[in-house]
């Protein structure tokens, strides 16, 4: 046997602790887990008679792990048996540590490029997300604008139109009178009540003002439905009524609720139960309340687009209801209903499943978000395939401090 002085630096042990009566085994050095991989690739390269080449940990005299490279071949005896194993090992701890610390930064920079990657993607989110918000609020602050506008207009017709009827009255009956004690008027009198057609503008004359009055209502209705949705008073909260908010929501969306054509009109089935006032931001829950109703109404016009729900009357069932320290609104759609797959990505942002250009996806994830993070409370998704969907909102009557 031959050991190079050179073991000692790579070892630990001197060149005479390999020889005598208490000789240490190279093999002993060799680390407990490569053992087998080596002696297997000794073991081939003899039997194919060509040279291995190996690397391997071994165990120094004090404890210390290091790499080694080993390059080696068989020495056989004439008779072709073998002998003796001849190679050298070079110590290639500091390049295998080279290569680690080099792997570890690789993963390190895979781990910030993805890091990086992800934060790009929710800047981009983000932006998206603010941009809608902007353009929300600049159309926010468009409503507020026209209501006011069309405020002031619509109080002083409606409040003449009250007038007005008094006045039509008196003169109605100051005309009957006069019909009464002038029963013989002049002949271009008589002329004149035939040209309009007096007893017709009678009977006709209170429903046309009926019917302005019921005209200027609804403005006014819609009015005050558009001013409370463009509030801008989620600075703090405030004390809201539920069902002045969802009544108000759905003066505005009264234009998609009607039929058209073919497609019936959708039903608004009310089954309020008795709520208290709630304390929370009222323009951000008149937002949830719109986006709600609108995909139920989106899921009706979706079913009898494809044809599936021809047979049924499309409804949407609004129920509202109070326990001690909460209120539940549920609102309920008799549409095509949705699977598993999408009732779990329900409340991401920008997830939809409707055509490109008629949705967003940020409806339900901004729901979500005001109902769970500004207001404390929950918001959830029941629904099947075939068997419409209800969205069930719950929020704290009183919001914690």
């Amino acid at each position: 046997e031959f050991v190079s002085k050179g073991c000692y630096s790579l070892t630990g042990y001197r060149v005479k602790d390999f020889f005598g009566s208490q000789k240490i085994f190279l093999s002993q050095l060799i680390h407990r887990e490569d053992r087998q991989r080596l002696w297997n690739a000794i073991r081939f390269a003899i039997q194919e008679n060509r040279h291995y080449q190996v690397v391997y940990r071994i165990t120094t005299k004090t404890g210390t792990i290091k790499w080694v490279w080993e390059q080696g071949i068989g020495v056989f005896s004439e008779s072709g048996k073998l002998i003796a194993l001849e190679g050298f090992i070079t110590d290639i701890t500091e390049s295998k540590n080279a290569e680690a610390a080099l792997k570890q930064s690789r993963n390190e920079l895979r781990k910030q490029k993805q890091k990086l990657e992800n934060t790009l993607q929710e800047l981009n989110e983000a932006e998206t997300t603010l941009t809608n918000s902007e353009k929300m609020s600049s159309l926010g602050q468009l409503i507020a604008g026209i209501a006011h506008e069309i405020k002031n207009p619509i109080t002083s017709v409606y409040g003449n139109i009250v007038h007005l009827n008094h006045y039509v009255q008196d003169m109605m009956n100051l005309l009957n009178l006069y019909e009464e004690y002038c029963s013989d008027p002049p002949d271009y009198i008589k002329k004149e009540f035939e040209e309009i057609d007096l007893d017709f503008m009678r009977h006709d004359l209170p429903k046309v003002i009926s019917a302005m009055q019921i005209g200027a209502e609804r403005i006014r209705d819609i009015v005050s439905s558009l001013r409370n949705f463009s509030r801008k008073d989620d600075v703090k909260k405030t004390l809201m009524s539920f069902h002045d908010g969802i009544n108000g929501t759905l003066v505005i969306l009264q234009n998609r609720l009607k039929g058209r054509g073919k497609k019936p009109e959708i039903k608004i089935h009310k089954k309020y139960g008795e709520l208290p006032l709630v304390e929370c931001y009222v323009g951000m829950i008149n937002q949830v309340f719109m986006n709600l109703i609108g995909n139920a109404i989106d899921a009706l016009e979706e079913a009898y687009d494809n044809s599936s729900c021809l047979d049924k009357t499309p409804i949407i069932t609004i129920k509202t209801e109070a326990t001690l320290d909460k209120v539940t609104v549920r609102i309920i759609d008799n549409g095509l209903g949705m699977n598993e797959e999408v009732k779990k990505r329900l409340f991401e942002r920008f997830f939809t499943t409707k055509p490109a250009g008629k949705g967003t996806g940020l409806g339900l994830s901004i729901s979500y978000q005001i109902i769970v993070e500004k207001h404390k409370g929950k918001l959830s998704c029941i629904s099947a395939p075939g068997e419409g969907a209800e969205f069930v909102m719950e929020i704290p009557i009183t919001q914690p401090v």
